[in-house]
């Protein structure tokens, strides 16, 4: 498991965000794809989608997911800290 202090955006995404909280990670991943199925143009569900790709070690798609929010909403703040956290990892 990865060790990268990704930040969940809360809001409307909360039950994801309480079992990513929980150590609940398949859950929280699946939820939060349905989630961006039925809104894909949800900034902080990409973030969220992100946050969770990297807790998860998978870094490429976790990059991805927080440059889509960023595309969707250029000034989200959580989105920007997370991605400067991957590159910092680098």
């Amino acid at each position: 498991m990865s060790t990268t202090a990704t930040s969940l955006s809360s809001g409307r995404n909360l039950p994801t965000h309480r079992r990513a909280l929980l150590q609940q990670p398949q859950e929280a991943f699946a939820e939060q794809k349905q989630a961006l199925q039925l809104d894909p143009n949800d900034a902080d569900g990409w973030n969220n989608l992100g946050a969770l790709l990297a807790r998860g070690g998978q870094t490429d798609a976790a990059r991805a997911a927080f440059e889509h929010a960023l595309k969707i909403q250029p000034d989200h703040e959580q989105a920007r800290a997370n991605l400067a956290r991957l590159s910092a990892q680098k």
